[in-house]
């Protein structure tokens, strides 16, 4: 072999070994610094487009699950409400058996009137006034929605339809991570209306009770002209104080009379009744409405469970591919430590090798 000094072949290869161990020692330090086995894409360039697309999967499953726990508040909320419609109903079902019992007098089915009437306003405000993130559950959309006007066909709108992204993907305009949920117009139900009234034809009772309201007037002004007739009486002849008399008391035995016939009417019964079989029919649909949300309650818990699943294994497949193996990346740090040492070494006897040359020219 060839005694040469201009070029350095045993050093040129040293250092070259050398810079490779300096580049593994560096990438393991990176490693162990980051926990990442991935830090570029010079690391791995497929594992890295890879674990970006699973990233992607398991933030939209984060923010999916917060979409389905949205759902579930909407439906606590809905379902809150038809509960507090679903007592009052059951109360007015009560009043309206007790207003159907034929004992009642006037002012009997004057007072389970009132209350029917302020229960049956409470129904409807609930109705119009329930909300979720500023949006009607009760109202539906279109024309009607919020006016609270009754099964009307000039003016009942259709049902609201939501929709819930409850998945990280839509595949060729396909939705299958969607979940469609229907919120029915019950302000402007028929079923509804046909118990607590409308705004524009008016709250309803268990029964009309104007002749019941008039007939008392009449009596009650009848016997305080008989009464003014006898206080005021001394300016008037016998004769013509007992023909006026006569003529009052008449009066009074009519209005009595009127009176007796519009609290014994059998329309405030039947009423009474058909507000009975109504409210039964009402408190089903309501029965339902609540089920319904029940049932959506369960779903989207359903939903969540194999979210949570979902985002948990593809976590750990972009783990395996991302993150740092310590076991392995300790081993290949001792190496590249040991490498760095013995290449250093080297490189000084190698750099030193060619002074035997010297001892040629002496």
């Amino acid at each position: 072999m060839a005694s040469i000094i201009n070029t350095n072949i045993p050093s040129l290869n040293t250092q070259r070994n050398l810079s490779a161990s300096q580049a593994s020692l560096n990438t393991s330090i990176q490693r162990l610094s980051s926990g990442l086995r991935v830090n570029s894409a010079k690391d791995d360039a497929a594992g890295l487009a890879i674990a970006d697309r699973m990233n992607a999967q398991i933030k939209g499953l984060a923010v999916a699950q917060r979409n389905a726990n949205d759902g579930i508040s909407m439906a606590q909320t809905a379902e809150g409400a038809l509960s507090t419609v679903t007592d009052n109903l059951q109360r007015m079902r009560e009043l309206a058996v007790q207003a159907a019992n034929g004992t009642n007098g006037a002012q009997d089915r004057k007072t389970l009137n009132d209350e029917y009437t302020q229960l049956s306003q409470e129904v409807f405000r609930v109705l119009n006034g329930t909300s979720f993130n500023g949006q009607n559950l009760f109202t539906g959309v279109g024309q009607g929605a919020s006016a609270g006007i009754g099964s009307d066909s000039n003016s009942v709108s259709s049902s609201l339809t939501l929709s819930f992204q409850v998945g990280a993907n839509v595949v060729d305009n396909k939705l299958n991570d969607q979940i469609t949920i229907t919120l029915d117009d019950l302000s402007n139900n028929g079923t509804i209306s046909s118990v607590i009234g409308t705004s524009a034809k008016g709250l309803i009772g268990l029964g009309d009770t104007t002749g019941v309201s008039t007939a008392q007037a009449t009596y009650t002004s009848a016997k305080a002209a008989l009464d003014n007739l006898f206080a005021t009486g001394s300016t008037l002849t016998a004769d013509a104080l007992a023909s006026s008399a006569v003529t009052l008391q008449a009066s009074i035995d009519s209005a009595k009379l009127s009176l007796d016939a519009a609290v014994a009417a059998p329309s405030a019964q039947s009423d009474a009744q058909n507000a009975i079989k109504n409210l039964d029919k009402a408190i089903n649909l309501v029965s339902s409405k609540r089920a319904e949300f029940g049932a959506v309650q369960n779903r989207f818990t359903a939903v969540i469970s194999n979210l949570q699943v979902s985002s948990e294994n593809i976590t750990a497949s972009r783990s395996r591919i991302m993150d740092t193996d310590y076991a392995a990346e300790t081993s290949n740090l001792s190496r590249a430590q040991i490498l760095q040492q013995a290449g250093t070494a080297m490189l000084s006897q190698a750099n030193s090798s060619p002074q035997s040359v010297l001892s040629l020219l002496k």
